[in-house]
């Protein structure tokens, strides 16, 4: 008695358990694949017998369908939600499904057992909007709602799906680091040219500086490198060059105007270049812009960006996307060159954006201000009095307002996002290349444009410091060789006999004597500077010399 009670009660247990809890183990498979836009063939179910309960107040509206199994239609090809296999993933079931399994919980409903797929690509939307409710309880997509869909007796349930219509183009606004940058204002020959006239110039001077040594204040002697230097300083407005001929004053005036020519002409081009380069090409704020401007714009055909953007403008020039692609299409059709815009959803570019298949390189960009705004959720047919399924649309409302009211929309977008993203992208909200702010951005000097600059001049740094610790190198290498070479005589030749001095040592006095010397000279002009000091100028130097005690005894230099 005892265990047949207890079977008893387990039976009437797993009666009473929601239906929606263990509707993930029932069935992942679609029950029905009714041919799209087939109208012999309805699923629907009748419900009045509920809607009776009630508007009889023996139930609340939130466990008006406790029990039932209703009967979704869900999209397959580049809609779909389902995976290659036709059924539903279970890592990564899409936000349809997270949020058709989260209604049901609440709802105490299932309905993985019961649901139809059908392909939908190639298909006007509003028409296949039109039979999916016709033939299911409810059709689970993020449709957007129309004048002309809800007129064609669709009823639309709480927007859970941010479908307003938005442009998206390529971002102008990215820019790579190009090194070389600075030069593109000039062409490689004018480069090459300007160098060639740099070394000449310095060359020239020098020649006549060899014909006439009195054609510059300075030694400049047999030192090319110098005066090419000399010459390329110009281009920064310093002149070492110190003419004392007419011809080589002519010749340096010349010089230093053609390098102003330069320098101005160089300074114009580049920032012209900068503003050029950073204005964007397209500068659109607005679809009717985009209209006025007969910009072509992709879009998916019959779909409802394409219905309320012709309502508006019916001028506008559509570029229609291959249906196979879905919502990547319009995207695709930008980087592709297609067209200049595409017309897309703030809901699908928020998905699409950090996608690597449609958003390649993280190339595009949302351009202007929203067009439509527009919500975006589920449908049923409207129907009060012969199925009552406006009861299902009723019951799903409710539950969807109580999930956004405590934050699980906006969680099941952000896990839904997570499985589809495969690139982290700058985050847009509007502006695009067509906001002011960012347009005043674009046209300051980024590190991208003047980078190279940078890298040159510390390139050049890098060199010179190379230069100056070979150059100390090479100065004590050189002395290193010259000690080892005059020890090398001492040892060779031996030790000077008595009265006869070696060719080192002579050197060696040679230059004694021409050091005595020097400082005999330097003594007596000395000597004779002192005797033309008044007696007052000798005190104070007196006094100097005391109070340095170094100098005083010699030890000064």
């Amino acid at each position: 008695m005892t265990s047949f009670g207890g079977v008893v009660l387990a039976l009437v247990v797993l009666l009473l358990r929601p239906p929606s809890l263990n509707a993930v183990d029932q069935q992942e498979y679609p029950s029905y694949r009714t041919e799209s836009l087939d109208y012999s063939v309805s699923h629907r179910q009748s419900v009045c017998e509920r809607q009776a309960a009630l508007h009889n107040r023996s139930v609340l509206l939130r466990d008006a369908l406790r029990g039932f199994s209703i009967r979704p239609w869900l999209p397959l090809g580049s809609f779909s939600v389902l995976n290659e296999n036709g059924s539903i993933d279970a890592s990564n079931p899409g936000l349809p499904v997270l949020i058709l399994d989260e209604v049901s919980r609440r709802g105490n409903f299932s309905w993985r057992s019961s649901f139809g797929a059908s392909n939908a690509d190639g298909r006007n939307f509003t028409q296949l909007l039109e039979w999916t409710v016709s033939t299911y309880d409810l059709s689970a997509a993020q449709w957007t709602k129309t004048i002309e869909r809800i007129n064609a007796g669709a009823s639309f349930t709480q927007g859970w799906y941010d479908a307003s219509i938005i442009m998206v183009g390529l971002d102008e606004r990215r820019s790579k680091l190009n090194v070389w940058s600075f030069l593109e204002p000039f062409d490689w020959q004018v480069w090459v040219l300007i160098l060639v006239t740099f070394t000449v110039s310095g060359l020239i001077y020098l020649w006549m500086e060899w014909y006439n040594d009195e054609s510059d204040r300075q030694d400049l002697g047999r030192k090319p490198t110098e005066t090419v230097y000399f010459a390329l300083l110009t281009a920064t407005g310093d002149v070492k060059f110190q003419p004392s001929t007419n011809y080589a004053r002519l010749f340096t005036i010349s010089l230093c105007f053609w390098s102003l020519l330069f320098v101005s002409a160089y300074t114009a081009n580049l920032a012209s270049f900068l503003v050029v380069k950073n204005t964007p090409k397209i500068n659109v704020e607005s679809v009717g812009d985009a209209v006025a401007l007969r910009l072509p714009l992709c879009v998916l055909e019959s779909s409802a960006q394409e219905s309320i953007v012709k309502s508006k403008h019916p001028d506008a020039v559509f570029v229609y996307t291959d249906p196979a692609l879905g919502d990547r299409g319009p995207l695709l059709g930008v980087l592709s060159g297609d067209c200049a815009l595409a017309l897309t959803t703030v809901g699908s570019w928020g998905r699409y954006q950090r996608d690597s298949s449609a958003n390649v390189g993280c190339g595009l960009t949302w351009i202007g201000r929203v067009f439509a705004f527009r919500p975006g959720g589920f449908a049923t047919k409207s129907d009060s009095g012969t199925l009552c399924t406006s009861l299902i649309r009723d019951v799903v409302n409710l539950h969807l307002f109580e999930m956004e009211e405590d934050g699980f929309l906006q969680r099941a977008y952000e896990t839904s996002l997570e499985a589809t993203s495969d690139q982290e992208c700058a985050a847009t909200t509007g502006a695009g290349a067509s906001d002011a702010s960012s347009d005043n951005a674009s046209r300051s000097l980024s590190l991208q444009d003047t980078g190279g600059l940078f890298i040159v001049f510390y390139a050049a740094v890098g060199i010179t410091v190379c230069m100056a610790f070979f150059a100390k190198w090479n100065s004590k290498h050189k002395l290193r060789c010259q000690r080892r070479e005059y020890t090398t005589t001492e040892e060779v030749d031996g030790p000077a006999p008595d009265g006869v001095i070696g060719d080192a040592s002579r050197k060696s006095l040679r230059e004694n004597d021409v050091l005595l010397e020097t400082i005999d000279s330097i003594e007596q002009e000395i000597v004779r500077m002192r005797s033309l000091l008044s007696p007052s100028e000798l005190a104070g130097e007196q006094t100097q010399e005391e109070t340095s005690p170094a100098l005083r005894n010699g030890n000064g230099r």
